[in-house]
């Protein structure tokens, strides 16, 4: 026999229904790595988008050599502090690059935000 669990219905109230072992397993939640357990902050940024942030890095300085004009301001300043972050504050495993912080400013949430990274807090124990 395997175990309920309760559900919105499609009349949208409460609906229990029974699953199998397997199942529930598979809706349990995927144990989070931390790597740096000092560091309450990390932004997360997928590998793609990691090279794309050092891609437009490139461009903006070309573009800029060209024109005399700013491209890419704000994702600039961002990676002008990232080359100060430590390196054993930065973990790629392959597919996400992750960069651990003490803190993020606003300003820098926003710009992470723009340009696809993601901001997260460790999780409380």
């Amino acid at each position: 026999m395997g175990t309920k669990i309760c559900i919105q219905g499609k009349d949208g109230k409460p609906a229990y229904h029974e699953v199998s072992t397997e199942e529930l397993a598979a809706m349990q939640p995927v144990q989070l790595t931390w790597h740096n357990e000092v560091k309450p902050f990390r932004v997360t940024v997928g590998n793609e988008i990691w090279r794309d942030w050092f891609q437009k890095k490139r461009d903006h300085l070309d573009y800029m050599e060209l024109t005399g004009k700013l491209l890419y301001p704000d994702l600039i300043a961002l990676l002008e502090v990232v080359k100060t972050i430590d390196n054993s504050n930065i973990i790629n495993d392959g597919q996400t690059a992750y960069i651990y912080l003490d803190e993020v400013y606003n300003e820098h949430l926003a710009i992470i935000n723009k340009y696809g990274g993601n901001v997260e807090q460790m999780p409380q124990p």
